[in-house]
């Protein structure tokens, strides 16, 4: 837990400023990876991560088009 503790911070400082982000969190990995399970980041409404690490490549890729996406459809 106290791995994430900046992360858990900077959730708070969000939610009082009221702007809207996502929290991604690995939860299973399969192959090679450099994410390992229980790693979080969360994304803001643009995909650009703002704090954390799940994995670089197309797992990054792919978890902040998803943030985006999220955000914008509600």
């Amino acid at each position: 837990m106290s791995q994430h503790k900046d992360l858990f911070k900077k959730m708070v400082e969000l939610e009082e400023a009221e702007t809207p982000y996502v929290l991604a969190s690995v939860f299973m990995v399969n192959g090679s990876s450099s994410g390992k399970v229980g790693d979080k980041a969360l994304y803001d409404e643009n995909g650009r991560r703002i704090i954390g690490y799940i994995g670089g490549g197309c797992i990054e890729n792919r978890v902040a088009a998803t943030a985006k996406e999220s955000l914008q459809d509600g």
